[in-house]
């Protein structure tokens, strides 16, 4: 599964549009991704302010949005 389209149409949902999205290529930003113990793709880390929750759940629209929504 393409997780950029996901990500695109979670942001548009209406209990998401509070949030930004982005991607980060770690091929470029090797130590960002060390930083954050990126070892596999995709991975997918929430930041609300200072804390940060790994999603483990299914890389759907609707789910990561449900997923913002929780943590």
């Amino acid at each position: 599964m393409n997780l950029l389209p996901e990500f695109r149409k979670a942001s548009k949902l209406e209990n998401s549009k509070s949030f930004l999205f982005g991607t980060i290529d770690c091929t470029i930003n090797q130590r960002l991704c060390e930083h954050y113990n990126v070892r596999s793709y995709p991975t997918t880390i929430l930041f609300n302010n200072t804390n940060q929750f790994q999603y483990t759940g299914q890389h759907s629209a609707q789910d990561i949005s449900e997923f913002i929504q929780v943590n």
